[in-house]
């Protein structure tokens, strides 16, 4: 990847990245299936930054505004 094609870091951006991280290391910690799914959904979370609907589309559980 270009260095030219990275955006610049926003505040929304590290807070999404952080929550993420430390979701992360509780699951690693704990081993419960319901910190991994905490884990997931703040992962989705920075994700949804990046993606557009076209790219929701193609993923599984479809468009994250119809849920099809």
């Amino acid at each position: 990847m270009s260095l030219s094609n990275i955006q610049p870091v926003t505040d929304e951006m590290t807070r999404r990245w952080v929550a993420y991280v430390e979701a992360r290391g509780i699951a690693e910690r704990s081993d419960h299936i319901q910190d991994g799914i905490a884990a997931g959904m703040a992962w989705k979370a920075f994700l949804d930054l990046f993606l557009d609907d076209h790219h929701f589309n193609k993923m599984p559980g479809g468009s994250p505004m119809t849920g099809v």
